[in-house]
């Protein structure tokens, strides 16, 4: 992987809405120049764009497939997993503050353990 790569990745993470617009923009434009080909191959003006969307596929898959060759869908599920517990959390904060002392507790009761278990060693 070169610097090249990896500045283009951050890029598409801090600038997600951008490269969005932008795979938007390049998605059309693919789909206009097949619509061009099909109309200089004899197909009138509404029938060759339909053709060119049919032969492009789903839009949205093609789309799918284009994120997933940044190399940043990890990063990006992760970020979206963390925005939906912290915003879950947020909206229920008795279960935080439930959730967080029972993962305290359990930390102190396997220290002890643990503690325990070492000096019978």
């Amino acid at each position: 992987m070169t610097w090249k790569d990896i500045s283009l990745r951050i890029r598409a993470l801090v600038h997600r809405n951008r490269v969005e617009d932008e795979l938007e923009e390049e998605v059309q434009f693919h789909i206009a120049m097949q619509a061009r080909k099909n109309q200089t191959a004899g197909n009138d003006a509404l029938k060759a764009a339909r053709l060119a969307r049919v032969q492009f596929g789903p839009m949205e898959n093609v789309k799918e497939e284009c994120r997933d060759m940044r190399g940043t869908r990890l990063i990006e599920d992760a970020l979206a997993d963390f925005r939906y517990g912290f915003r879950g959390f947020r909206r229920a904060p008795g279960f935080c503050q439930a959730f967080c002392v029972n993962g305290f507790s359990f930390l102190l009761t396997s220290l002890k353990a643990w503690r325990i278990s070492s000096s019978d060693i």
